[in-house]
């Protein structure tokens, strides 16, 4: 599995969940910790586009901002 599918199946673990464990915390700290600016950047965008997804998704977890 690719370090960006390991991410985006730990986040989308994540907004299932609707929290971050302990344990969930320290293996995001693990994957973003070896990362640049530039790779950091490209994942942080990542994850914002998979939780829009995922708050279009589940409208009735992640009701939309009026």
């Amino acid at each position: 599995m690719s370090d960006y599918q390991q991410l985006k199946s730990m986040l989308q673990q994540t907004f299932e969940d609707q929290k971050v464990d302990t344990s969930e915390a320290a293996e995001l700290y693990e994957v973003f910790q070896p990362l640049n600016r530039e790779q950091r950047a490209y994942v942080r965008n990542r994850a914002f586009e998979l939780a829009a997804d995922y708050s279009r998704d589940h409208p009735d977890v992640y009701p939309p901002y009026k």
